[in-house]
């Protein structure tokens, strides 16, 4: 891709992406000979690189030998259909890591990769203080996850490409990361009746079975008919690949029955599709969401949210939490869900 003149603002985002401050919009604008823009509105950061990731998908230029963008692409276009045919990596994470490389590739495609250790000490290379640097600039502000997950799949790449003899240097290794604490929004019952009050009804009852079952948002919407039998339903994660079967409690059968009426359902495979029997699109929930939000008078609660408080309350039930979150590792639950105080029985 055509890179411009060095940023000496907003560095955080990749290239020909622009934040205009004083009228709070991203854009696109690149020039080659003519100029080409796209404004993206107010929309969040996130967002924006979403819909920049869309745009120039189709617009990436071929790697010159020698540069970081060549070492992307050879993971994206070898390394990731390896890892799925072998099973060892799951469709959702594909997808992900694909969204990443766009990124990646934007923010450091043109430099050239250190073949040694000992190269790394040029300038023209991309070092171990340059991914510093990045890390560095989402430091207690929003984004600083987003960007420990980019440099960890930067990682990934050059772990990729020294196993295949491209270089014995990651300047990954030894980055400091932005450190990552829980989500601490609390989701009370009355917060979630008044969200299903003025929800539409497809993502009240997906907001319900997660109440239920301490299901993902995209398993919910990729729930496919034949995954119900008559006494269960039964999920393999999208996330983690986790088999698991879920009991057909009344609660559950309730929702079933109602999803069943849904405009589309007696076309579809899914069992909460759209009126043309599609499955919904994240984003199509996630409008959804933010309208019954808005009409509840609420704000800041995502749907990981909810599951989170499923989970806590699983374990206030006496329930294994790590088993009912469908996670490989209690230290996960412990970390990233469980919120809820110790509970400590005084002694007299």
């Amino acid at each position: 891709m055509q890179m411009g003149r060095p940023r000496t603002r907003r560095k955080d985002l990749p290239t020909w992406l622009h934040w205009d401050e004083g009228r709070g919009f991203y854009f696109y604008r690149v020039r080659r000979g003519v100029v080409e823009y796209k404004g993206f509105g107010k929309v969040t950061r996130e967002e924006a690189i979403n819909a920049w990731v869309k745009l120039t998908a189709a617009k990436l230029e071929p790697a010159k030998d020698g540069t970081v963008a060549e070492l992307i692409d050879e993971f994206v276009h070898r390394e990731i259909p390896r890892k799925l045919k072998a099973k060892a990596l799951v469709d959702v994470t594909a997808k992900e890591y694909k969204r990443q490389a766009a990124i990646a590739r934007g923010l450091w495609g043109a430099k050239l990769y250190a073949i040694t250790p000992t190269e790394s000490m040029r300038a023209d290379v991309l070092r171990m203080a340059d991914v510093g640097r990045y890390i560095r600039g989402f430091e207690g502000l929003p984004g600083a996850v987003a960007a420990n997950r980019l440099v960890a799949f930067l990682s990934a790449v050059f772990a990729c490409a020294m196993r295949e003899g491209f270089c014995t240097y990651n300047p990954c290794l030894g980055v400091a990361r932005n450190d990552e604490s829980a989500r601490k929004r609390a989701v009370t019952q009355a917060d979630r009746d008044a969200i299903a009050e003025h929800a539409p009804p497809v993502y009240r009852m997906m907001m319900r079975m997660t109440e239920a079952t301490g299901m993902r948002l995209t398993d919910l919407r990729l729930l496919r008919v034949q995954h119900v039998t008559n006494d269960a339903i039964d999920l393999k994660q999208s996330k983690r690949g986790v088999e698991q079967r879920w009991e057909l409690t009344p609660a559950v059968r309730a929702i079933l029955a109602e999803a069943a009426k849904l405009p589309g359902r007696a076309s579809s495979m899914y069992v909460f599709p759209t009126r043309k029997g599609t499955p919904y699109t994240e984003q199509g929930i996630h409008h959804q969401r933010q309208s019954a939000l808005r009409a509840a008078g609420l704000e800041g609660i995502q749907h990981r949210d909810i599951r989170k408080a499923a989970i806590n309350e699983a374990k206030a039930m006496g329930e294994n939490a790590t088993d009912f979150a469908g996670h490989s590792d209690a230290k996960t639950t412990k970390k990233h869900y469980l919120t809820e105080p110790v509970r400590v029985k005084p002694i007299r």
